[in-house]
């Protein structure tokens, strides 16, 4: 807050938001997000645009009901439809706190980026630590005893599973850990969560978890790192069997 004031400090200032509505009530919802400080950035489609830039009055050749529904906001264009569009979306998605779509029900999902997609997509290991110690912070301050930090897309380090830990304990919340094995870590780090004192960890009973071949940290493994023998057969069920019965797809969701 060096150099601020009351009055410079707006509710939404450290808010990031994409926004890829159009024409009406989805752009007013962001320049609304603007009006309170959020860091808005209008996604649209390239040639064409929004459709409300063809709606009159016009100045100087811009149409102000589009100016006055986008007031706030950076603008770039994207074409979502290929490859390239794709991959800079989800990477500007992944530095997002929102993301505001109007599109008709379907659309997303048949462009690969609908909710399945980021029910697993974004991982706390993309975090700073300093980022960490806010939240946790936040968290206390909020009356929240507990956090679970979640490394759906395996990125985290042991460096980051050790200071998470520390400094959540510093500040006075217990802090928990969901590991995917994506690249063979997790079982490396749930040993160095439990060595650093991890209050809690989040295992799969099935020894699947998240998206079936990447699952999360099994019970069984669990159990055997605290030297208790729990007869957990389940966890050697083959994931073809919970396939037959639970219709899977590359992005499913389901634990």
């Amino acid at each position: 807050m060096s150099g601020e004031t009351i009055q410079d400090i707006q509710a939404l200032q450290d808010l990031k938001v994409l926004d890829l509505t159009r024409v009406v009530a989805g752009p007013y919802a962001g320049s609304i997000l603007g009006d309170f400080g959020a860091s808005v950035l209008k996604i649209e489609v390239p040639g064409r645009g929004d459709d409300a830039r063809g709606y009159g009055p016009y100045e100087n050749g811009e149409s102000m009901y589009y100016a006055n529904l986008n007031r706030n906001k950076k603008g770039i264009t994207l074409n979502l439809k290929t490859d390239a569009g794709k991959e800079i979306f989800l990477k500007l998605v992944r530095d997002a706190d929102v993301l505001l779509e109007n599109y008709r029900p379907g659309v997303m999902d048949k462009l690969g980026l609908g909710y399945e997609v980021f029910i697993n997509f974004t991982s706390a290991g993309y975090n700073t630590i300093e980022q960490n110690i806010r939240f946790a912070q936040f968290a206390r301050d909020k009356g929240v005893h507990a956090i679970e930090f979640a490394d759906t897309e395996s990125v985290m380090t042991e460096d980051y599973v050790k200071n998470t830990i520390r400094e959540c304990h510093k500040i006075g919340i217990e802090m928990g850990v969901h590991l995917h094995d994506k690249n063979g870590t997790a079982e490396n780090l749930a040993d160095l969560a439990i060595a650093e004192g991890a209050d809690y960890m989040d295992v799969t009973h099935v020894g699947l978890g998240g998206k079936w071949r990447d699952g999360n940290v099994t019970m069984e493994y669990l159990l055997r790192k605290l030297g208790i023998s729990g007869g957990y057969e389940a966890t050697m069920i083959r994931n073809e069997m919970i396939e037959e019965l639970i219709q899977f797809h590359s992005y499913s969701a389901a634990e």
